[in-house]
């Protein structure tokens, strides 16, 4: 994805879907990107969307097992 700024850009080429994480809101947010100027041309969906980590660093998954 390119992230150049073409102010006369028609977005009549290709476009490429991405997910960005909006944490602010708890969501992933799935758009459409024109692959010419990397603009936002149409969000696709909203996902609730929260990271699943343990501030506490306490994940069964990382403790030794006895």
């Amino acid at each position: 994805m390119r992230q150049t700024s073409m102010a006369n850009c028609e977005h009549s080429g290709f476009h490429s879907g991405v997910g960005i994480l909006a944490r602010d809101v708890g969501a992933i947010r799935f758009v459409l990107v024109c692959d010419v100027c990397g603009e936002e041309v149409r969000e696709v969906s909203v996902e609730d969307y929260a990271l699943g980590r343990d501030p506490s660093g306490d994940h069964p998954a990382r403790r030794r097992a006895a």
